[in-house]
């Protein structure tokens, strides 16, 4: 018997979504060796040439379980986060009133207005 003939039936997308994220995602990105160093120097390096702006209004795709928020330094006015993975249970951002999170399916029903500042 070959390893895709004792899978068993498909798993649903989502179901796969959510089994990487809670097997895997974190045991990659808080890894103490060369991943986790590289991923920490990744998202300092995206930060490192925004400058301060408290009307700054911030989409980040692909946002994994929000572990980029902790490396933003700039202020901002509103910072949305959006990604396949469910949102943590307990957050870090929970009393931000202005941080969001949502799913992929969430952002079908929702619709985020960002306002058009002069």
């Amino acid at each position: 018997m070959t390893g895709a003939e004792s899978a068993g039936p498909p798993v649903p997308e989502s179901d796969l979504a959510a089994q990487f994220y809670r097997d895997c995602y974190q045991k990659v990105f808080n890894d103490q060796g060369f991943v986790g160093w590289s991923y920490r120097k990744t998202h300092r390096a995206v930060e490192a040439n925004h400058r301060p702006d408290a009307r700054a209004e911030i989409l980040e795709i692909g946002a994994g379980t929000g572990e980029h928020l902790a490396f933003v330094t700039q202020a901002f006015a509103r910072y949305v986060m959006v990604d396949l993975s469910p949102e943590p249970a307990d957050p870090p951002w929970r009393n931000d009133e202005r941080v969001t999170c949502c799913t992929i399916s969430e952002t079908r029903r929702r619709h985020f207005a960002i306002s058009e500042r002069g």
